[in-house]
């Protein structure tokens, strides 16, 4: 609660009593109050409390559409699936029909999960051209190739202690989806143009649409970078 200041207008001058209602109190009035000014600054409070209050209830309801919502026996099986996968490290793919929410789960289970207070980050693989996601997932610092004006870090390294959401990882081309599971493997990633390894520390989790997992069979024995960056 913030309070208004009635002062004598002699008093308006002293350093410490300025400083004091600075600190205490939203406003100040000398006396005697004019009235208009002093409407004027109620109005005025009224409207920015009118306002927090506003941007309180966006917060809320963005909240809220994050939250699955439902008593079915199959969103029960859905809840009970969240909470078994955010206990765990393991990398975790979701498969389904596109707007189905698939990204909405993994951020369910990233928010339930230890690493609730580090970032999510998503990327659609699908949504890039092979020859960007490269340095979209492990960066490069500046002057590594033509037109590398600034260094980025990559989105490796911007989910450093929370998640990296893959989304459409079967559009991954293969090549990049093994560099990714010997990023897995071996805990660190080398930026191009970097020449050193920085150490990195992330959970996957990732989504697609294609049934799994026969998109990504090569020859005849079912294993691909994908199936092994999952298990």
């Amino acid at each position: 609660m913030k309070w208004i200041a009635l002062v004598p207008i002699c008093s308006v001058r002293d350093q410490h009593l300025r400083d004091a209602i600075s600190t205490f109190f939203y406003d100040y009035h000398t006396v005697p109050v004019d009235l208009d000014r002093l409407f004027g600054t109620l109005g005025h409070a009224y409207g920015m409390v009118a306002i927090g209050e506003a941007a309180s209830r966006r917060g809320e309801a963005d909240s809220s559409s994050h939250r699955l919502v439902g008593t079915s026996a199959a969103m029960r099986g859905v809840q009970r699936a969240i909470h078994k996968f955010a206990s765990v490290e393991a990398p975790v793919l979701i498969t389904g029909e596109s707007g189905t929410g698939k990204e909405l789960l993994a951020l369910q289970i990233h928010q339930r999960s230890r690493r609730a207070k580090g970032p999510f980050v998503p990327i659609n693989c699908g949504a890039l051209p092979a020859a960007l996601i490269q340095s979209e997932l492990f960066g490069y610092e500046k002057g590594a190739f033509t037109g590398a004006t600034a260094r980025r870090r990559g989105r490796i390294l911007e989910a450093a202690g929370g998640t990296l959401f893959l989304d459409e990882i079967g559009d991954l081309p293969y090549d990049l989806q093994s560099n990714l599971l010997r990023v897995l493997q071996e805990g660190y990633i080398e930026p191009l143009g970097n020449g050193r390894r920085i150490d990195v520390d992330f959970r996957i989790i990732a989504a697609t649409n294609r049934a799994f997992p026969k998109p990504w069979k090569k020859g005849g024995s079912g294993r691909t970078s994908t199936t092994d960056c999952m298990y």
